[in-house]
């Protein structure tokens, strides 16, 4: 590993002063993602090419400060520390022809938060964009128009242009099991960037690191109903291992066939549209039989999964013996 942090190193340095004060906090993120996708050679291209701003204030103040144009839609259940735009834009020109843009990604980050929530918010967001890099754009022109999406992780924006009518019919799927998963890969991320205080010996990254609690490093932080319920199914390792053998270069459909294979056709994509119903019901504060019964529906398929792939493991384990 050490390996990765020396790398970590030159990457910061080649866009960051060591004495700027985010320094400490960069290194340890790149060291942790360094860590977590050895398989794929994209971290430092993508860390030098975003467009970063940590500053003081709420984060669309800070967008509309640089003349950002997008705005972060803020989930009234959490207050939002930080956000992340792939820069695949998609626009209409003076023509009123439907064209691409291509970007630098932006990370956007309050600094009015603790350092361990401003940690694993930057951590959040870059391990986001790292999700949305490869086969995160598709555009295609129809004949009514134009279909567009957007990848990042799991989730899958979906546009329809429909040029007669001028307007635009959007759906996204995964949008919460990504989140929820986005979380807890943070969580790892930074638990294990946070271990090398016991074996570096560069002062600045040590005080740094010295000055976080254990305890706030190692809980997930944000999307608290949801998070919990996906740990359920995280924590086992055939679940995990497809997710991120699939996650970074987009095969979906990959994880939705092995998935499904081990529980139910379809059962995927419902798991997905389930965990995105009970965000939104928690949201309107609709604790009532309904979303019991959809907990319910996403234990069962959780349930399933788990002992049809613990009899596989085991299966494996007896032939190798």
């Amino acid at each position: 590993m050490i390996t990765n942090y020396i790398k970590a190193k030159e990457i910061v340095k080649q866009k960051y002063n060591e004495n700027d004060p985010y320094y400490p906090m960069l290194v340890v993120v790149l060291y942790g993602l360094l860590n977590k996708y050895q398989e794929h050679n994209l971290i430092k291209d993508l860390f030098l090419k975003t467009d970063i701003y940590i500053e003081s204030g709420e984060i669309n103040e800070i967008l509309k400060k640089h003349d950002i144009e997008t705005e972060i839609e803020e989930d009234s259940l959490y207050t939002t520390y930080g956000g992340s735009n792939q820069g695949n834009l998609v626009y209409q020109d003076e023509k009123g022809n439907i064209t691409f843009q291509k970007e630098n990604p932006y990370i956007v980050c309050t600094n009015n938060v603790s350092n361990e929530d401003l940690l694993n918010t930057f951590c959040h967001e870059l391990n986001h964009l790292i999700k949305g890099e490869i086969n995160g754009f598709y555009f295609e022109e129809t004949e009514n128009g134009m279909n567009y999406s957007l990848r990042t992780g799991l989730a899958v924006y979906y546009y329809e242009y429909k040029k007669e009518q001028d307007e635009i019919e959007y759906e996204v799927y995964n949008e919460y099991l990504d989140e929820a998963i986005n979380s807890i890969q943070t969580t790892e991320i930074i638990t294990d960037a946070y271990s090398l205080k016991d074996w570096i010996e560069d002062e600045r990254i040590i005080q740094y690191l010295n000055s976080l609690e254990e305890s706030k490093i190692k809980k997930d932080i944000g999307y608290h109903e949801i998070t919990p319920i996906v740990r359920k199914i995280w924590n086992n390792k055939s679940f995990k291992e497809l997710i991120e053998r699939n996650i970074v270069i987009g095969n979906l459909k990959e994880i939705e066939k092995e998935f499904d294979q081990n529980t139910f056709e379809g059962a995927f994509l419902k798991l997905a549209k389930y965990i995105d119903t009970i965000d939104k019901l928690i949201e309107i504060n609709t604790r009532n039989k309904n979303l019991n019964k959809i907990q319910n529906k996403v234990q069962n398929i959780i349930d399933l999964y788990n002992s049809k792939t613990k009899f596989i493991l085991q299966k494996k384990q007896n032939m190798i013996k």
